[in-house]
C-alpha cells in the first residue's frame, strides 16, 4: 500500500518502486496497483523482486525510501 500511496503523490512525473524478495508479493503488489487504478497500473508504478541490499537500481535514481 506504500508504493500506492506513494504514486498518488508522484503522479506521473515520477516514479513509485516497490521491492519485495517473494514472487508472491510482486505478483500481489501488481495486482493491487492494477486494481487501484481502475484494472491498469500505470508506467510510474514499478514493482522488482530483490533484497534491500541489492536493489535493482542505479546510483543516486531516487529520491526517498520507505521501509516497513
Amino acid at each position: 500500500i506504500d508504493v500506492l500511496l506513494a504514486a498518488r503523490k508522484v503522479g506521473s512525473r515520477g516514479r513509485a518502486i516497490g521491492i519485495d524478495m517473494t514472487p508472491s508479493m510482486i505478483s500481489l503488489a501488481r495486482r493491487n496497483a492494477a486494481n487501484a487504478y481502475g484494472g491498469i497500473a500505470p508506467p510510474w508504478i514499478e514493482f522488482h523482486a530483490a533484497t534491500i541490499d541489492r536493489l535493482p537500481l542505479a546510483d543516486a535514481s531516487v529520491d526517498c525510501v520507505i521501509s516497513n
